[in-house]
């Protein structure tokens, strides 16, 4: 699936490999395979950067009634409330605690095409306890 080769382009790309969970039960979705491609990749992307080597990362896709539901867990970082609220491009968060590039507009990106596809995009999130992005697909 797109799902499953984007997910392994991305973690190579981050030399995470190793690092990388995949859990997909197969499903048909209203969405072109370009769209799941950069969803997928720009959420592990924020994964990778905000968790540490060797901390495990999971891509979970289950089927929900009418839905198809993409979960993406990392055990990174983690983001306050406040955080969440305020993600739109060019906004990047501890960028100096995870010396990173590039200019924030990863999970921006991820929930525009998402609500351009109308989906829905949820992140749950602690400071200190990781992430969880979740994408609401439906289904054909």
């Amino acid at each position: 699936t797109f799902i499953k080769l984007s997910s392994l382009n991305t973690a190579t790309l981050f030399k995470r490999q190793n690092d990388l969970k995949i859990k997909l039960e197969p499903y048909e979705c209203r969405i072109t395979e370009e769209s799941i491609s950069i969803l997928i990749s720009q959420i592990l992307e924020n994964a990778f950067k905000y968790s540490n080597p060797g901390t495990k990362v999971e891509v979970i896709g289950k089927k929900m009634n009418a839905v198809y539901l993409i979960s993406v867990k990392d055990n990174g970082s983690g983001m306050t409330k406040d955080e969440i609220t305020k993600i739109f491009a060019l906004q990047q968060f501890k960028r100096n605690m995870f010396n990173q590039s590039g200019n924030g507009l990863g999970l921006a990106i991820a929930k525009k095409i998402s609500s351009y596809i109308n989906s829905n995009l949820d992140i749950i999130s602690n400071p200190g306890e990781g992430t969880t992005v979740s994408l609401e697909l439906k289904g054909k």
